[in-house]
């Protein structure tokens, strides 16, 4: 299980100071969960970004602040929508004794064996399960082999994964994760030629007007 670490403190600007703080390179954010009051805390951006570059949804941090450390995941991220640089962060806070729900990725491996075959190609479902586990239990990913994959139309679903020990599928054990396909050609349709406009009858010419 990997954790890593992360250092904040104590943050007494609230909104009106949020642009201020984001100049001088710390970023805001909140920690809330396994806490008795959601903790308002800023960060140094820089360190933040290169930290935050190499984890995944379910990487356990030690965030330290004023001397405490508290076990958190990181919930949600916000980012300028132009430049795509850090404006807020969300933690949450953990309780190692008490269970957990969150998605995993899915992640297919292997190769199916009935790709061999030609004309076959394998369709992918859930690229993410809810699971429920201690935090310590924590894992980045559900592994799927494809290898059960050997004639078309055979399917992969949530009900033959075998759960990594300590960890609870919630998803419905229906869902499909993969499924051989036979390949569909699309048939292309020549375009239809366009129907001649229908001839207009030749106005009937006027008589001239008789003379009185």
């Amino acid at each position: 299980m990997e954790i890593v670490e992360l250092s904040a403190n104590i943050r007494t600007r609230k909104r009106k100071g949020i642009k201020a703080l984001r100049r001088e390179g710390l970023l805001p954010a909140v920690v809330y969960g396994a806490l008795p009051e959601p903790l308002a805390v800023q960060l140094d951006t820089h360190s933040t970004t290169q930290i935050l570059r190499r984890l995944h949804g379910t990487t356990l941090i030690d965030l330290k602040v004023a001397g405490r450390t508290h076990k958190s995941l990181v919930r949600e991220v916000q980012r300028d929508v132009i430049r795509g640089h850090l404006m807020h962060i969300d933690f949450l806070a953990v309780a190692m004794d008490k269970p957990i729900r969150l998605q995993v990725a899915v992640e297919l491996t292997g190769i199916a064996p009935v790709l061999q075959l030609g004309g076959v190609t394998v369709m992918h479902g859930l690229s993410e399960i809810e699971i429920e586990c201690l935090p310590g239990d924590l894992v980045s990913n559900i592994m799927v082999d494809l290898a059960s994959l050997v004639a078309a139309g055979d399917s992969i679903h949530v009900r033959d994964i075998t759960a990594p020990k300590g960890i609870t599928i919630l998803s419905s054990q229906d869902e499909m994760l993969a499924r051989a396909s036979f390949v569909e050609q699309e048939k292309e349709e020549a375009p239809k030629a366009a129907e001649p406009a229908a001839d207009k009858a030749p106005e009937k010419a006027k008589e001239p007007a008789a003379k009185k």
